[in-house]
């Protein structure tokens, strides 16, 4: 009796085990899948980089000359017409100088006239025989001697005039004063920069790299969108207008400098800001869209209808997509049935989130809903856990 007693509880732990077993590795398993539906909207291809804002013209005005600054007529921000007065050198050296020269002028023009009326009385004494050829000789060297001290101070003189004007500093080009660096009293010298005046505030432009792998998508006129940190809410906008040819490298990296002509109708920007930048290089609207995740879902094979294969195709088909590299799997999920069922597309212009689908046959499959993700539902302990390690779908809790 005891024997059929052991005998009867082992039994019943073979068939407890047998239970357990058939209930974890046999029976299938439930999904949840994470879809979305196909929809219709915009998909902008993009090239993100950062740059700097400029003035398109600006101009850094030096001194000719040397000296200490005696008056300062403009400050940052003063409008400036071209050849207006900024500032004066201390001229007291140049001046007297300048006053020098004119008066050796004088003084040689007069000895030159003198000599010229010599020169013109020997020569006519000579020619009635009362000069000799010694006599008219050193009467004309004394006039062309003369006649050249006469030129020597003139040139001299117009030397000291322009270093004279030199201490006058005016405007190049009509603008706005953007930087000053000196003050009354200020030392300078030839290399040191006084003003910088740019030609207008709103014209300004973006020097931005774009590295050389996605410098070939960039072409002038194509449109671009940035923001500043100043206005982090506010977008705004330019066209592509020069990419430099001469390559810069940093860090092992080769970049191409592209400019960027910001829209004039923009009045906030100020030259130095740093720019977020998307060079718009295609955008298209009102089209089929879908999560890139959609395109890189796996079903496992308990996951499908039993009986049915994973994708059914047709000759036509299989010798279509043979030689078509864009065409994709996206699996679409049947609310009703539970059921899963392929769906060949081509796809087309991505931005990296979302991707563009066309059908391969004239159906509408917009709103269907899309598997982006699964996961497996665990009924005893009311858990899920991802059955795609491809997808982005919940993480199974830690314990």
């Amino acid at each position: 009796m005891k024997k059929k007693s052991i005998l009867f509880i082992l039994f019943l732990i073979v068939l407890v085990g047998v239970f357990v077993v058939y209930s974890n590795f046999f029976r299938r398993k439930e999904y949840n899948f994470q879809t979305v539906k196909i929809e219709r909207g915009e998909i902008t291809k993009t090239i993100s980089t950062t740059g700097t804002l400029k003035y398109i013209k600006s101009v850094s005005v030096y001194p000719k000359i040397g000296g200490i600054v005696e008056n300062v007529y403009v400050d940052f921000n003063s409008k400036v017409k071209k050849g207006q007065l900024l500032a004066t050198l201390n001229s007291s050296t140049y001046r007297i100088e300048l006053k020098k020269t004119l008066q050796n002028i004088i003084q040689t023009s007069n000895s030159m006239v003198n000599y010229e009326k010599e020169y013109k009385d020997t020569l006519k004494l000579y020619e009635a025989g009362f000069k000799s050829d010694k006599e008219l000789s050193l009467a004309k060297y004394n006039y062309e001697n003369a006649e050249a001290s006469y030129k020597t101070a003139v040139l001299e003189y117009e030397n000291a005039k322009l270093s004279y004007e030199y201490c006058f500093i005016t405007s190049p080009i009509d603008g706005i004063v953007v930087n000053k660096n000196i003050d009354i009293g200020t030392n300078v010298t030839t290399t040191t920069s006084l003003f910088t005046i740019a030609s207008g505030l709103n014209e300004l432009e973006i020097e931005a790299l774009v590295d050389e792998t996605e410098i070939g998508n960039v072409k002038i006129g194509l449109p671009v969108s940035f923001s500043v940190g100043a206005f982090p809410n506010k977008i705004f906008s330019g066209k592509i207008r020069q990419i430099r040819l001469n390559p810069q490298t940093i860090q092992n990296i080769v970049n191409y400098t592209v400019v960027i002509k910001v829209d004039e109708k923009e009045k906030n920007l100020l030259a130095g800001m740093t720019a977020s930048i998307d060079i718009v290089i295609e955008s298209k609207e009102n089209i089929l869209k879908v999560p890139s995740t959609a395109l890189r879902f796996q079903p496992s094979k308990d996951m499908l209808p039993k009986g049915k294969p994973a994708i059914q195709h047709s000759r036509d088909d299989k010798k279509e997509r043979k030689f078509d590299r864009e065409v994709k799997i996206i699996w679409l999920y049947d609310k009703n049935t539970k059921d899963i069922k392929p769906l060949p597309v081509k796809t087309g212009l991505s931005d990296g989130k979302n991707v563009e689908i066309i059908p391969l046959k004239e159906e509408n499959i917009e709103g269907l809903d899309v598997i982006i993700a699964s996961t497996t539902k665990d009924k005893k302990q009311g858990t899920t856990t991802p059955s795609n390690p491809m997808m982005f779908g919940p993480q199974p809790p830690r314990r």
